[in-house]
């Protein structure tokens, strides 16, 4: 009678221990598994950021359509615009300069050469410029669907009327004074109108 009692208890102690490994081994296959997915979602950030290729330079046409003004007291209340960040020499006022669809403003050699031989992009804030390489290209247009062109008020005040209507991608008719091409822009959501207090001394 013991020895049954003996038999069953080791059975039983037998059939635990078995259960026992077999979850122990079930839970470190599903940590191995997670370990892995968690791995491999590590890297993938990391294998796209390797695989990602240099900035090419702006197109020939994107530099060309860049607009060149005079530097006025509005301009330079950005901080950022008040040296060339390329060759941080002072903006001067009345001096011409070149000015990105990101509002920052360069020396026109300076930007002309950064563009056309280093990077697409705005040394300041990296807007993105248009490029000759179709595969930059599809990433790049993708990227600046969130990002649109930024004028502050005055500078929209003082753009010429054919500029006024590239910026516009309504059908236009008929003869409109500069405010109503202003009015229609911001209305349709086609720029960023950013804030500019009154130029100071600095």
């Amino acid at each position: 009678m013991f020895v049954n009692i003996r038999d069953t208890l080791i059975n039983a102690a037998e059939n635990v221990s078995q259960r026992f490994d077999q979850n122990r081994r079930r839970q470190q296959q599903g940590y191995r598994s997670a370990s892995s997915t968690t791995q491999t979602r590590q890297r993938q950030p990391q294998e796209q950021f390797a695989s990602t290729q240099p900035t090419p330079p702006a197109s020939t046409k994107a530099i060309r359509q860049l607009p060149a003004i005079r530097v006025n007291p509005e301009d330079l209340v950005d901080p950022n615009n008040r040296e060339c960040c390329i060759c941080l020499d002072e903006n001067r006022l009345d001096e011409k300069v070149t000015r990105l669809p990101c509002a920052h403003i360069f020396h026109t050699c300076c930007i002309v050469d950064w563009l056309s031989n280093h990077s697409c992009t705005c040394p300041i804030c990296r807007y993105e410029l248009p490029t000759d390489d179709p595969q930059y290209e599809s990433g790049r247009i993708h990227r600046m669907r969130s990002r649109k062109p930024r004028f502050a008020k005055h500078e929209l005040k003082r753009m010429p009327i054919s500029d006024l209507l590239k910026l516009n991608r309504r059908l236009i008719s008929g003869v409109l004074e500069r405010e109503d091409l202003i009015k229609i822009l911001v209305e349709d959501n086609v720029i960023d109108v950013i804030p500019c207090p009154d130029p100071v001394e600095y």
